[in-house]
């Protein structure tokens, strides 16, 4: 399967460049979306401490997907942050 970048005109007329297949976009974005409700729903009502820290790594891995596809290495540095700190909340 090839990738071929696209382009996607915003309204403020910046152009993003897509590094994944143009049919799995949506994809990404619909893992990005479940991801976030994995976090949201530990960071709301905590559960146990493994089921804490798989929900919090398996979300983190999820949001970092669209952001590596759509280059915003900010949010990516969060999630990453995000995982290392359910990390030590877990072992300390």
């Amino acid at each position: 399967m090839e990738i071929i970048p696209v382009q996607e005109e915003h309204k403020d007329d910046e152009a993003t460049l897509y590094m994944l297949p143009v049919k799995y976009n949506n994809i990404y974005e619909i893992v990005g979306w479940g991801s976030s409700i994995l976090i949201l729903v530990v960071y709301i009502n905590p559960l146990d401490d493994a089921i804490n820290l798989s929900f919090n790594i398996i979300g983190s891995l999820g949001l970092i997907l669209p952001c590596i596809n759509k280059k915003a290495y900010q949010p990516m540095v969060i999630n990453v942050a995000w995982i290392i700190g359910s990390f030590y909340k877990y072992f300390s």
